[in-house]
């Protein structure tokens, strides 16, 4: 591991402790956690919902960030437990992080996951056919990719991964990278970092076409709604994004939340009035989603 991703690594973790200190689990809400979705013994998962639940419920997977390098369903628990209130069931799983493991194995592990989610439906309310995928930073470069090999068959060939059967209904991007080829290509700084990491210095020589998400994109992409902040280093990176979904037809909304103090992944700070307002937001375009 490099001297970089160690700093990346400290930072994230330093940051998300302050973020959380003092904040309670939220009562009426149950927790499974550390649930094995494949065999590797690294690959577990956690599934919140409410208490009080009669019938299937509309699936949250959540894809967490941290540059590809850190981040666990542990640490987005208190997130996780305010989607769950919304009355969804959220699923966060752990994936295979770099540099141990490179491009593409979260796409992977998520495949697993929603593969999991099938298989266990008797022991779980999931309702398949209302499923819908949120990341941030890192995580939601994974799951527009995934979006992408969902909805294009050529582009799933390519990738060599079969969707599992269900609806994905909708997606939500939060605070995001997307047109990773270009990101490899002009990173410098903390891009360079864990794109080196994930992707590997000669990542356009060694994957190729897997990289070209954005050429794949296509009127099938699911619903989707998209946002950043006015302090988000990535904030550049959502329109582009948006202009692409408007300009093939699909269904999606995009905004930008706060002032220049409004940092990157604000909504994962379930203290804020703003990122409640976000991840309301987000909730509120996906109920529109569900089908009934």
């Amino acid at each position: 591991m490099s001297l970089g991703t160690k700093v990346v690594k400290t930072i994230f973790n330093m940051s998300d402790k302050a973020r959380d200190r003092g904040v309670k689990s939220e009562s009426g809400i149950l927790c499974y956690k550390n649930l094995r979705y494949k065999s590797d013994p690294e690959r577990m998962l956690w599934v919140w919902h409410k208490e009080d639940v009669s019938s299937r419920m509309p699936v949250i997977v959540v894809v967490h960030g941290g540059g590809y390098v850190y981040g666990s369903p542990q640490v987005y628990q208190y997130y996780c437990e305010r989607l769950a209130l919304s009355g969804f069931i959220v699923v966060c799983f752990d994936y295979g992080l770099a540099p141990k493991y490179i491009f593409p194995t979260p796409l992977i592990d998520l495949n697993d996951t929603l593969t999991w989610m099938i298989e266990n439906v008797e022991t779980f309310p999931f309702d398949i056919g209302n499923v819908f995928l949120v990341g941030d930073s890192a995580g939601a470069q994974i799951a527009s990719q995934y979006a992408a090999l969902y909805s294009n068959p050529d582009y799933a060939e390519i990738m060599e991964i079969t969707p599992p059967p269900f609806k994905l209904a909708g997606l939500g991007l939060n605070c995001g990278m997307y047109d990773i080829t270009g990101d490899i290509l002009l990173s410098k700084g903390f891009t360079k970092t864990i794109s080196e990491a994930y992707f590997t210095k000669e990542a356009l020589k060694r994957f190729g076409e897997k990289l070209n998400v954005m050429k794949y994109i296509s009127s099938r992409f699911p619903p989707t709604f998209l946002f950043s902040a006015n302090g988000d280093f990535f904030l550049n990176k959502l329109e582009p994004m948006f202009n692409i979904l408007q300009a093939r037809g699909v269904r999606s909304e995009s905004k930008i939340y706060g002032d220049k103090n409004t940092a990157h992944v604000f909504h994962l700070n379930v203290k804020s009035e703003l990122a409640s307002k976000a991840n309301s937001d987000e909730l509120e375009f996906f109920k529109k989603q569900i089908i009934t």
